[in-house]
């Protein structure tokens, strides 16, 4: 059985199909005002469970930023979570995240 859901990809809605075993990446990056920001989403699917992971690192007037995080989402569930703009999105369960804040780190706080 193949894994069907809709993911917020390069700003929209995108439907993707995973195989099992099967892993799929986006990767966005781009200039402006303030700095530069990138993107990377990864998205796998094994036994029953497709795993997200994002990562998300850039710059603004406040100095680099960066965050991380994984979540799952059983196949019965991809068509249970938010509906947004008609476009039903998949029911993630967070496993871990963490974010850094560099100017604050070498402020030492």
């Amino acid at each position: 059985m193949n894994a069907r859901l809709w993911v917020f990809v390069h700003g929209g809605p995108v439907k993707i199909t995973l195989r099992p075993g099967q892993s799929l990446s986006s990767y966005a990056c781009s200039q402006h005002e303030e700095g530069w920001s990138d993107e990377y989403q990864e998205w796998h699917f094994t036994r029953g469970l497709v795993e997200r992971t994002t990562s998300e690192d850039g710059t603004d007037c406040d100095g680099r930023h960066s965050s991380h995080s994984t979540s799952t989402c059983e196949v019965a569930s991809l068509r249970a979570g938010p509906m947004v703009e008609g476009v039903v999105y998949p029911d993630w369960a967070p496993v871990c995240d963490g974010q850094r804040d560099y100017r604050a780190e070498a402020a030492g706080y």
